[in-house]
């Protein structure tokens, strides 16, 4: 069994950037001693109100980075959202962690299934493999609402590129809401069973799915009915927004 070796720091905010029109990364510092495995996640405690309020947040960032941490953040009209989105660079905050168990199996190909911001622990595992010449084959399988809103587009084109054992699918749920209307030759529709069953031996590999709840739930339904075995999913599921990626 893994141990968990979690630790409570104050950190400082080291960059703010904007992914797209509602999504932004955060860069936090941290102290030497402090690491983490691919795909876990750290609690963040913010001022809101008047006393501190935590939120759990996938690790975007690759473990083999050193001094910082990267979290990525859709913005709501939620008061914490409202804080955390008008942070910048020198404010102090409060991190715990890391935590979970949504960990990367470092010797099976890998499907990863991602609605939205789902994508934030797949970059990391992406990035993670790409660095340590895993020799494992990765599909990731990305669902947006418009290609405006596909976070991290220009660093995963370039992992792709880097990666010859990396590709990756993305889908469109509402192309007709794009500002460039008619330019998408990609996919369309939800993450669907002829998407995955297009991926070869796909029955062979280990799933990871992970994104808003009602999409996981959808996404894991499908493979059930696909035949993959229930030991071959693992579930991540994104609580306290809405999405229909």
């Amino acid at each position: 069994m893994i141990k968990l070796n979690t630790t409570e720091f104050e950190s400082k905010v080291l960059r703010v950037r904007q992914e797209t029109p509602e999504i932004k990364s955060f860069h936090f510092s941290t102290p030497p001693e402090f690491s983490f495995k691919p795909a876990q996640h750290i609690v963040l405690e913010l001022p809101v109100g008047g006393k501190g309020q935590k939120k759990s947040f996938s690790i975007s960032s690759s473990p083999i980075t050193n001094g910082y941490l990267e979290t990525t953040k859709r913005m709501s009209q939620s008061e914490y959202s409202k804080v955390m989105c008008s942070l910048k660079p020198g404010d102090k905050v409060r991190i715990k962690g890391p935590y979970g168990m949504f960990l990367l199996d470092e010797k099976r190909d890998a499907i990863m299934l991602a609605g939205g911001i789902g994508i934030t622990p797949f970059k990391n595992m992406i990035e993670y493999a790409t660095e340590k010449k895993l020799p494992i084959n990765i599909t990731l399988v990305l669902s947006n609402k418009t290609p405006e809103e596909i976070p991290f587009m220009e660093e995963l084109s370039a992992l792709e590129g880097k990666n010859k054992n990396l590709k990756i699918v993305h889908t469109i749920t509402r192309p007709q809401e794009s500002k460039s209307t008619g330019n998408w030759k990609g996919s369309t529709g939800r993450i669907n069973k002829e998407i995955i069953s297009s991926i070869e031996r796909f029955k062979e590999k280990i799933y990871y799915i992970c994104g808003p709840p009602s999409m996981v739930n959808e996404v894991n339904a499908l493979l059930l009915d696909l035949g993959i075995k229930k030991e071959q999913i693992k579930l991540e599921r994104f609580t306290g927004y809405n999405g229909d990626e």
